[in-house]
């Protein structure tokens, strides 16, 4: 299993709140590097998103991405 998010800890720049597509990039690119170190050929894996978020006035403050076998 990997799993990577946006931003990562220590990150001074919060995620872009109208660009949520490029949190969710930032955040599998995260997980695709540690995954890629265990990954066979033609493997076929579950890829969960997910943010982290508050209500009113709200946001989005982290993306996760999940890979699974």
């Amino acid at each position: 299993m990997a799993e990577g998010r946006h931003p990562k800890t220590g990150e001074l720049h919060p995620p872009s709140k109208d660009n949520h597509s490029k949190g969710f990039d930032a955040a599998m690119q995260d997980a695709l590097n540690e995954w890629s170190q265990d990954a066979t050929q033609d493997q076929v894996v579950r890829v969960t998103f997910a943010v982290k978020a508050t209500k009113n006035p709200g946001g989005v403050k982290e993306y996760h991405v999940t890979i699974a076998p």
